[in-house]
């Protein structure tokens, strides 16, 4: 017979699907659950009508603001079955304040089935007019693989405004793993990635304050969804705020955490909570709480005093035949609660804290320790240590505690005090030594950087202290090999010297000299101190740099994880992080843009809490999810990065500084691709008469600042310019780069494209394929990175006319791309776009038709509904059909 606790749990689970249903669906289904125990479902009826009730928990307050949502049936929605452009199919499913259709475009514009939210009849106050858009605004702050996409807006033909949301065609999260007999790795990878997107929003000032497992979709691919924002809380709100009201304060019994039942300060921590219930919920088929009460005051005195019971337990209770259905048959409850005990159990037990304060601080931190479980690595939460155990016992037994301390305090204080205060003494002088050694190695460290950069470079530069007579980076390049003798014998002086040399090679463009001092670096520190020692990280991390802007993509990642391998899991990570990041924007380079963004937004959190915000590294964090993000055309989310670090170096460095230069001129690149190119134009400008004036005519950042500026009057049609621009930039990024290096390809392909339209086809295509043909050579013909250079070609030999050959091209392209390139990847569908343009231009319309519906899916998946690319296919297909028609009939 089942205990209370687990009748309670049964009935708090059969409430929460019950009361997302439809009205007619949920009659089904409590008339289902009515033939199979009817005590059962007479409770979740009773639960249900509180539901409805005026003075209920989960809304209350709503009827005081909708005098009419209780006496309203469903909504039928708008007469005319529309919202805007949407035609509404069926009801999803119903709330509070909002209804949920399945619904599809009317206007031919694409054919996915979307989910359209559309606010219901009369709930037209001010407060929940205001939460509704507020769903919305959230919405449209969101973008991760595993939150549901905000589509579309508007407002309905009877004046009710809706949202479109990404229809997630699958099965709550609890549902999807019993469905499937998942194990219990799956499962908790499968909560991980729900609590990266929790993470993703929690850096984006939004908490959930809803999680549960009918709002955790996972689709027929096995992707999970995070779904319903409607009452997520913004963090950056004023504080009276920030508590849950009693006017609208709305939530789910059996999944709140008690700061929200206790109408506490709501924050991170809450949507941790809630993580932690479903991930017992996924393991074990219930919940770890015994919560029985239906009234608020029942509920917050029942909060106060609950006991939380661990996973383990639970799933070794579990009957063979529940056990059965969620693992399959013959599932052996012993070893279930044997995999769950330990370091699960403990992670779920340290998420499920009374005080938030000491839960996990973060969804991230959550999800941290969920994949260290998974990779087999310690994690970082801890059992309750002896003393807190020990406070704990004091305050609940305060009497006893007391008196037996007057009996025993006369016996011991004199021994006690005095070890106290030798330990003490003792931990405090070991401290003070370790303290004073650090910052000495410290002072000898800056004193020798100061002195080779007095004696060793400005000296000899000017050893006649007339005017300088060369350049401070032919100084430093120079004064290089003076370093060993002038520290011999003291390695770590000698390595962190050049290390600091190569950093400042790198600032001044000089990257081959850079690249050599920083391996020389890295090899004196290494062979001295080992391979975890922080200077050798250090070292670590800066070779790597340079060799990613060197486009040396496998000789960087090889670096950096050599530096990860020696450090270890628990490595702390202040060293950790910064070779994290590079791993995470390399991957950005083998065209796993999406994985980059994943990785980089689990990142964010613990590089802010770690280093703060616009220092080295947190910029370098932010500078790799902007170039993935441009890497997935989403360009507006990447403007938003690159106007958010333009703003902090600026506040930070200076207007004039060049780490704020570079984000100005990252600003006219974005603006560029967004086609806005007058705006491009004045900031590109203004980004390199800065640059020229600070750096000179001939730095590197200066060039590259001209190329932008070229490619922006390029886009403007002025060719020309562009032209002039460009052709010393290609000059000196063949000179500084070599001719097989993407950095100088990308010159070439630019000033071949202004080749092109100032009529010089020969030298145009010259430099198309000797681009085409280096990448070719250098990486090999499938590679990811040599395709986009086959691609650039192929535009070329189209636009002049070399319609057989560009065919050719265009077809090995994308025939490579679907072997090298993950399924339904952007580029792929780039590619077929591609030779869909040829297809048409030769008007081979069986041909074309047949082509362009099989990849039109993909194309309106990939392109915006306003792409140009998007819209001449639809032109291509419309064309090619009206032929054929015209053909049949003649």
């Amino acid at each position: 017979m089942a205990t209370p606790g687990e009748r309670w749990s049964e009935v708090a689970a059969l409430f929460d699907e019950c009361v997302e249903l439809a009205p007619d669906e949920q009659a089904r289904r409590l008339a289902d659950l009515e033939r199979v125990d009817a005590a059962l479902a007479a409770e979740v009826r009773s639960l249900l009508a509180a539901d409805v009730d005026a003075d209920s928990l989960l809304d209350a307050g709503v009827a005081a603001a909708v005098p009419d949502m209780l006496t309203r049936t469903t909504d039928p929605g708008p007469r005319d079955g529309l919202a805007g452009p949407y035609r509404l199919l069926r009801l999803l499913g119903e709330g509070g304040m909002g209804v949920v259709w399945l619904a599809e475009r009317t206007d031919g514009a694409y054919e996915q089935q979307v989910a359209v939210k559309l606010l219901k009849l009369g709930m037209d106050t001010q407060a929940i007019l205001r939460r509704f858009l507020q769903e919305r605004r959230i919405l449209a702050r969101l973008h991760h693989p595993h939150i549901v996409r905000l589509m579309d807006g508007g407002m309905s033909s009877d004046g009710r405004p809706y949202y479109v949301m990404e229809f997630v065609d699958g099965l709550p999260i609890t549902e999807h793993a019993a469905r499937h007999g998942l194990a219990v790795r799956a499962r908790v990878e499968l909560l991980a990635q729900v609590a990266e997107a929790v993470a993703y929003a929690h850096t984006q000032l939004i908490v959930h304050r809803d999680l549960k497992p009918s709002n955790v979709f996972v689709n027929r691919s096995g992707e999970p969804r995070v779904l319903d924002f409607g009452i997520a809380k913004l963090l950056e709100e004023s504080a009276d705020q920030t508590q849950t009201g009693t006017g609208l304060r709305v939530l789910s019994p059996a999944y709140a955490a008690p700061e929200q039942i206790l109408g506490e300060a709501i924050g991170t921590a809450t949507d941790v909570y809630a993580l932690a219930l479903m991930l017992c919920e996924l393991l074990v088929g219930e919940l770890p709480l015994r919560r029985r009460a239906v009234t608020p005051a029942q509920l917050a005195q029942e909060v106060t005093h609950e006991t939380v019971e661990r996973a383990s337990t639970l799933a070794s209770r579990l009957p063979p035949e529940r056990a059965g259905l969620l693992y399959g048959a013959a599932t052996d409850t012993r070893r279930l609660a044997h995999q769950i005990s330990g370091d699960l159990d403990l992670i779920i037990a340290t998420a499920l804290q009374r005080d938030p304060a000491r839960r996990y601080a973060t969804a991230a931190a959550f999800a941290d320790d969920l994949r260290r479980w998974l990779t087999q690595r310690p994690i970082t939460a801890r059992a309750d240590a002896a003393s807190y155990r020990l406070l704990k016992f004091i305050r609940r037994h305060r009497v006893g505690v007391a008196a037996s301390a007057l009996i025993v305090a006369s016996l011991v204080a004199g021994l006690g005090t005095a070890l106290w205060q030798a330990r003490r003494a003792q931990v405090a002088a070991e401290t003070a030594l370790r303290a004073e050694e650090k910052a000495l190695q410290q002072a000898e460290i800056a004193t020798a950087v100061s002195d080779f950069l007095t004696r060793d470079v400005i000296q000899a530069a000017n050893p006649y202290r007339g005017k300088l007579d060369i350049r401070l980076t032919d100084a430093l390049i120079k004064a290089a090999p003076r370093i060993d003798e002038r520290f011999a014998g003291k390695p770590r002086l000698a390595g962190v010297v050049r290390r600091e040399l190569a950093d400042s090679l790198f600032l001044a463009g000089e990257l081959a000299a850079s690249q050599s001092n920083a391996e020389q670096a890295l090899a004196t520190l290494e062979g001295a101190f080992g391979g975890a020692d922080p200077d050798v990280i250090a070292s670590r991390t800066s070779l790597t740099r340079v060799l990613h802007r060197m486009d040396r993509y496998v000789d960087a990642k090889l670096v950096a994880q050599k530096g990860l391998d020696a450090l270890g899991p628990d490595a702390p990570p202040r060293l950790r992080l910064p070779l994290q990041v590079a791993m995470a924007g390399l991957e950005m380079e083998d065209r796993e843009e999406t994985k980059a963004v994943e990785d980089l937004d689990r990142l964010i959190p613990q590089v802010v809490a770690e280093f703060g915000a616009i220092e080295p590294v947190h910029i370098d964090v932010l500078d790799h999810k902007m170039r993935s993000l441009m890497g997935l055309e989403r360009y507006d989310d990447a403007l938003a990065i690159v106007r958010e670090l333009r703003s902090g170096t600026e506040k930070k460095f200076g207007v004039g500084d060049p780490r704020t230069l570079e984000w100005i001129k990252r600003e006219a690149i974005i603006l560029t691709q967004l086609e806005r190119y007058d705006e491009a134009l004045v900031i590109a400008q203004q980004a390199c008469d800065a640059t020229r004036a600070t750096l000179g005519e001939n730095h590197y950042a200066t060039h590259d600042c001209n190329m932008r500026l070229a490619i922006v009057q390029f886009e403007k049609k002025q060719f020309g310019a562009a032209v002039a621009l460009m052709e010393p930039v290609a000059a000196f990024r063949e000179r500084t780069y070599g001719k097989d290096a993407e950095g100088t390809w990308l010159a070439s392909i630019w000033l071949a494209r202004a080749y092109q339209r100032t009529d010089q086809v020969p030298r145009a295509r010259e430099l198309f394929e000797r681009v085409y043909a280096s990448a070719i050579r250098l990486n090999g013909e499938t590679d990811n990175k040599t395709l986009p250079f086959g691609q650039t070609l192929g535009m070329f030999l189209e636009q002049t006319g070399n319609h057989v050959d560009a065919e050719k091209l265009r077809r090995k392209l994308l025939s490579q791309s679907k072997a090298s390139l993950p399924a339904g990847h952007i580029s792929i569908a780039k590619y077929a776009w591609d030779l869909g343009e040829t297809l048409a231009s030769e008007k081979r319309d069986t041909e074309t038709v047949a082509f362009l519906e099989e990849w039109m899916p993909q194309w309106d998946h990939h392109f915006p509904i306003k792409d140009s690319r998007r819209v001449d296919a639809h032109q291509w297909l419309a064309d090619a059909r009206q032929r054929l028609a015209a053909t049949t009939r003649h």
